[in-house]
């Protein structure tokens, strides 16, 4: 197929295929990068793979706050928090960004739950865009409120009885 400037466009070819022998794939900057051994080793499945190095490669190489930020929540021992803040957001950006790519790779929004973490909100973003199901408000979780005065306790309910 070709372009109204003349190139050649291929869809679907092995220029932009998801994982290679000569790296992953990042639609985002049309570049390969390296893969994580570890994450190679953790997920099997190669779209779940990719989504996987793509989180990886954008926490680092298309985001500055993340590694500005991470010396000082890891110096209040907030690191983990932190980091699962910032995959969740990066998983919805990615799945703006990304939905097309996507779509033709064939991820689905059950496919986001082998990663971990994954929150309702990601999983119905992803159910909107790449499978065109309505999104549905997530319920917050249930609050039982307790009166003050029943709340509070004395020193002399936690005395052994003689």
């Amino acid at each position: 197929m070709t372009s109204k400037m003349g190139k050649t466009i291929t869809r679907g070819g092995i220029r932009d295929a998801p994982i290679t022998d000569g790296g992953v794939f990042c639609p985002l900057c049309g570049t390969r990068f390296s893969p994580s051994e570890y994450l190679c080793t953790v997920f099997q499945n190669p779209k779940i793979n990719w989504l996987a190095q793509m989180v990886c490669h954008y926490r680092h190489n298309h985001i500055e706050y993340y590694d500005n930020g991470v010396g000082f929540q890891a110096s209040i021992g907030q690191h983990e928090v932190f980091k699962h803040l910032v995959n969740e957001r990066i998983k919805r950006q990615i799945i703006r960004k990304c939905q097309a790519y996507m779509k033709r790779l064939g991820l689905k929004a059950r496919d986001l739950k082998e990663l971990q973490g994954t929150t309702e909100e990601t999983l119905a973003l992803a159910g909107q865009l790449l499978e065109g199901v309505k999104r549905v408000r997530v319920r917050k979780a249930l609050r039982i409120r307790v009166r003050p005065i029943r709340a509070q306790t004395r020193l002399e309910d936690f005395t052994c009885p003689t």
